[in-house]
C-alpha cells in the first residue's frame, strides 16, 4: 500500500467535492437571477445538475475500467472540470438575452416555454457535471488498487467526498458571497479543480497502467441482483425526500435564509461523512452485511420518525438561545451545531448505506464500474425525490406526513431485502411486520400540522422579554388556513381578534399595518395620471384594495407566484375582496421574471416584498433596472424597506443601490412602523408640494387614509398635512446618515449582495453591534 498515493487521492477527491457544491450554489443561484424562482425553474436547474452528477457517475465508472493510463485519466479530468466550469461561469452570464428573446417567442405558451427552459439548462450544465460526477468512481477504483478493500474503499472516498461538500455549503453560504461575489467564488473553485489536476499530474505523472491483482474474498461472489438496484434507487428517493421536509422545518424555525439552508445541508452531509467513515469499523466486525443493511434502512426510517418529535422542541431551544447568547457568531454557531444533532442520527445511519451495499453489490475487479452504478441509481433516486416532494408530497400531505411516508419507504426497503436475500424467513417477516405496524403508528400520530409551523419565533419571538411572553401570546392564536406550497408554507391566523397573514410564520400582511396602504397611497397620490399599475406580491391584499380605489387606474396586474398565498386570500375577510375588481388581473409568476421578460410598460410599480434577507433578488441594482425599465416616461416606482432592521449603513447601501438606476427619489419615514417607503423614477419629483388634492376628496381615498391615520395615531391633522408630514428631504437624511455611518458607497449586486447577509444579522437589533 502507498501511503502517500492514497492521501493524494483523498486530497483531490475533498477539494472536488467542495468545488462542486460551490459550482451547485453558485450557478444555480445565478441561473434563477435570469430563469426566475419559480418552483419549476429552481427544480429544473437543480434536477439538470444532479442528473449531470448522476450519468458522470456511471459512465465515468465505466471509462476507468477501461482507462489504460487512469492517473492521467485523473488528471485530465480535473484539468476539464476546471476549465468547462470556467466556460460555464462565462456562458452562465451570456444567456440573458437568449432567454428574453426565448422567453418573448413563446409568450403564453409556458409547456414548450418550460421545454425551452430545461433543453437551455442541459446545454449550459450538463457537461461540467457530468465530469464532476466521473470523478468519484474514478479515485474509489484507484484508492481500491492501494487498499484492496471494497468496503473501506467506499467508506473512506463517500466519507471524503461528502465532508468536502459540506465545507464547500459552509464557504458559500457563511463567507465568499457576501466577499467576493458569485463570478469570482465560481472562478475560485476552477482555479482549485485545475491546481488539482496539476496535482495529479505532479504526483502521477509516471505512473501506467495498474498492476493486476488477485480479487479480495470479500468481493468474490457479488450479489448483482437488479432488485439492489432499485431498492438502492429508492434508498436515495426516500433520502431528498427527508432532507426537503428537514429544510422546510428548519426555514420555520431558524428563518428561511441562505444561512439556515446552508446550516441544514452541511449538517445533512456531516452527517453521511461521519456514518461513511464509521461504516469502515463497522464492516470489519459484522459478516452478514445483507442483514446489516436492512437494519440500517430500518433504522433511518424509525430514527427519521422520532426526528418528528424533536421539532417542537427546537423552537424553545431556539429562543432560549437567543435570549442568553450575546454574539451573533456564537448564536449561528449553537444553532448549527444543534441542527447537527438533530438530525446526526438518521444521517449518519444513510452514509453507512452505500459502503455497506457495495460490500454486497461490488466486485474488486470492476470497482469503479460498480460503485458508478450504485452511486447514480441512488442519485437519480434522489432527483425524483426531490422533484415530487417539493411538488407533490408536502402539498398534498404536508410536512409531517411526507416525512412520514419516506420513513415507511426506508422500513419497506428493509422489509423486501431480508424477505428476498435471508433464509430465516419467518423471523425477517416478523421483525418487518413490527417495523411496519411502528410505521402505521407513526403515520397515525403525525396526522395533523403542529402548532409551531405558523408561529414564526425567529421573527416574533425575539420580539419578546422572555420565551414565557412568547408562548403565552401563541396560545392565544387560531390558525384559519394552514397550507405548504412548494415554497414556502404559508397560513392565515386570528391572533388577538386580528387577522394576520403568515409566510413560514413570518406575519406579512394585517389590516392594522399602515405600510400596505400607504404604498400604494404615496404613488397615487403623487403620479399626474396613473393609468396602469403593477402590484408585486399579493401579501394580505391590502395594497392591492388600496390601488383599486382610485377610480382613474384603467389596468392593474398583481402579481404573485404562490398560488397558495391566493387560496389563503378567501380566509383574509378583512381586505376588501381586491381579486373581484374587474380591472385587477392577476399574474401567477416570479415578478422579477415577468417584468424583465414582458414588453409591457406601467405607469407605478409597487414591490411588496417581504424583507431583504428573504427576498434579496428584489433589493439589488439588476432588479431596479429592471423595473426602471417598465416605466412609462414620468413612471414611479414603490419601493417598501423595513428600516427597523437596518444599520445606517444598511440603509445608506439601499439608497445608493436604488441610485444606480433611479437619478431621483423621495422617502417617507413611517413612524408607527418604522418602515421606510420611496418612490423613484427616472423624472423630477415634485414632492411633497406635487401632491394631487382632488384625488384626498374621493370618498373611498378618504376613508382610507382616515383610518391610516388613526393606525399612526395622527387623527388629528388633514389627510394633505399627514401625507406630507412623511416626508423626509434627501438632504436631511444624507447629513444624518452621513454623520453616523460616515460616506458609504457600497451598492447591493447580484453578483455581490451584501444587504442580505447584513440584513439577517441586523433584523436582530441585539446583535448589532457584535
Amino acid at each position: 500500500m502507498n501511503t502517500w498515493k492514497t492521501r493524494v487521492l483523498l486530497l483531490v477527491l475533498f477539494f472536488t467535492s467542495l468545488s462542486s457544491l460551490v459550482y451547485e450554489l453558485v450557478w444555480t443561484r445565478k441561473l434563477l437571477l435570469i430563469f426566475g424562482t419559480s418552483a419549476l425553474a429552481v427544480s429544473t436547474v437543480l434536477s439538470v445538475f444532479m442528473a449531470g452528477l448522476a450519468f458522470g457517475s456511471y459512465c465515468g465508472g465505466k471509462l476507468i475500467e477501461r482507462s489504460e493510463r487512469p492517473y492521467r485519466f485523473l488528471a485530465l479530468l480535473q484539468l476539464l472540470i476546471g476549465t468547462s466550469c470556467l466556460v460555464t461561469l462565462f456562458l452562465i452570464d451570456g444567456i440573458k438575452y437568449l432567454y428574453l428573446s426565448l422567453f418573448n417567442f413563446f409568450g403564453e405558451v409556458n409547456f414548450l416555454f418550460n421545454i425551452a427552459q430545461f433543453i437551455l439548462s442541459t446545454v449550459i450544465l450538463f457537461l461540467p457535471t457530468f465530469l464532476i460526477g466521473s470523478a468519484f468512481p474514478t479515485i474509489v477504483k484507484l484508492y481500491y488498487h492501494e487498499k484492496e478493500a471494497v468496503g473501506e474503499s467506499v467508506s473512506t472516498c463517500y466519507a471524503t467526498d461528502t465532508l468536502g461538500s459540506a465545507l464547500g455549503v459552509l464557504l458559500v453560504g457563511f463567507y465568499s458571497i457576501w466577499t467576493i461575489g458569485l463570478f469570482k467564488t465560481s472562478l475560485a473553485a476552477s482555479v482549485i479543480n485545475i491546481l488539482m489536476g496539476l496535482l495529479v499530474v505532479a504526483s502521477f505523472g509516471a505512473a501506467g497502467t495498474l498492476e493486476s491483482r488477485v480479487a479480495p474474498a470479500e468481493a468474490a461472489h457479488p450479489i448483482t441482483d437488479r432488485l439492489i438496484l432499485v431498492l438502492f434507487f429508492f434508498s436515495g428517493f426516500a433520502a431528498l425526500m427527508l432532507e426537503n421536509v428537514w429544510i422546510r422545518f428548519f426555514d420555520l424555525i431558524y428563518g428561511n435564509s441562505i444561512i439556515s439552508f446552508s446550516i441544514v445541508v452541511a449538517s445533512f452531509l456531516m452527517g453521511l461523512g461521519l456514518g461513511s467513515f464509521l461504516a469502515r469499523f463497522l464492516l470489519l466486525r459484522v459478516r452478514d452485511n445483507i442483514f446489516l443493511f436492512a437494519l440500517i434502512e430500518l433504522l433511518i426510517g424509525m430514527s427519521s420518525l422520532a426526528v418528528l418529535l424533536v421539532f417542537p422542541y427546537l423552537e424553545s431551544m431556539f429562543l432560549a438561545l437567543f435570549f442568553s447568547i450575546r454574539q451573533y457568531s456564537w448564536f449561528i454557531f449553537l444553532l448549527g451545531v444543534s441542527s447537527i444533532l438533530t438530525l446526526m442520527f438518521p444521517t449518519c445511519l444513510m452514509g453507512m448505506t452505500l459502503p455497506v451495499l457495495s460490500t454486497v453489490y461490488v466486485d474488486g475487479k470492476t470497482i469503479g464500474s460498480d460503485v458508478g452504478r450504485l452511486f447514480a441509481v441512488n442519485s437519480f433516486g434522489a432527483i425524483l425525490g426531490s422533484f415530487l416532494t417539493g411538488f407533490i408530497f408536502v402539498y398534498f400531505l404536508g410536512l409531517n406526513n411526507t416525512a412520514v411516508m419516506a420513513a415507511l419507504i426506508y422500513i419497506s426497503i428493509a422489509v423486501v431485502f431480508v424477505v428476498v436475500y435471508k433464509k430465516s424467513r419467518v423471523k425477517s417477516i416478523l421483525g418487518c411486520l413490527v417495523a411496519l405496524a411502528v410505521g402505521v403508528l407513526g403515520l397515525f400520530h403525525f396526522f395533523f400540522q403542529a402548532d409551531y409551523l405558523y408561529n414564526g419565533a425567529y421573527y416574533h419571538g425575539v420580539k419578546f422579554r422572555n420565551e414565557q411572553e412568547y408562548f403565552e401570546h401563541k396560545r392565544r392564536s387560531k390558525p384559519l388556513f394552514v397550507k405548504q406550497s412548494p415554497y414556502s408554507f404559508v397560513s392565515v391566523v386570528e391572533s388577538h381578534g386580528a387577522i394576520y397573514v403568515k409566510i413560514n410564520g413570518r406575519s406579512e400582511a394585517s389590516v392594522y399595518d399602515s405600510t400596505q396602504y400607504l404604498m400604494a397611497h404615496l404613488a397615487l397620490l403623487y403620479h399626474k395620471n396613473p393609468r396602469s399599475v403593477v402590484n408585486v406580491g399579493h401579501g394580505g391584499g391590502y395594497t392591492l384594495k388600496t390601488i383599486t380605489l382610485y377610480p382613474e387606474i384603467e389596468s392593474i396586474d398583481n402579481v404573485e407566484i404562490d398560488k397558495v398565498i391566493i387560496a389563503a386570500d378567501k380566509y383574509v375577510t378583512d381586505n376588501g375582496d381586491p381579486l373581484s375588481d374587474p380591472r385587477v388581473n392577476l399574474v401567477i409568476a416570479d415578478a422579477r421574471n415577468y417584468l424583465f421578460g414582458s414588453p409591457k410598460k406601467y405607469d407605478v410599480i409597487m414591490t411588496e416584498a417581504s424583507h431583504v434577507w428573504a427576498n434579496p433578488y428584489f433589493f439589488t441594482k439588476e432588479f431596479y433596472r429592471i423595473a426602471g425599465a417598465r416605466l412609462n416616461e414620468g413612471g414611479i416606482y414603490s419601493i417598501w424597506l423595513p428600516f427597523y432592521e437596518m444599520t445606517e449603513y444598511d440603509y445608506a447601501s439601499v439608497l445608493n443601490t436604488i441610485r444606480s438606476a433611479f437619478p431621483y427619489i423621495a422617502q417617507f419615514y413611517l413612524r408607527d412602523t418604522g418602515a421606510v417607503i420611496i418612490l423613484a423614477s427616472a423624472s423630477q419629483l415634485d414632492i411633497p408640494d406635487g401632491l394631487v388634492r382632488e384625488r384626498l376628496e374621493v370618498p373611498a381615498i378618504r376613508a382610507n387614509l382616515d383610518m391610516v391615520k388613526q393606525l399612526s395615531k395622527q387623527m388629528g391633522v388633514s389627510n394633505e398635512s399627514f401625507i406630507k408630514g412623511l416626508y423626509y428631504s434627501n438632504e436631511a437624511v444624507e447629513q444624518q446618515l452621513v454623520k453616523i455611518a460616515g460616506t458609504v458607497k457600497a451598492i447591493n449586486t447580484d453578483d455581490l449582495p451584501i444587504l442580505e447577509f447584513n440584513t439577517l444579522r441586523n433584523r436582530y437589533s441585539k446583535f448589532r453591534k457584535d
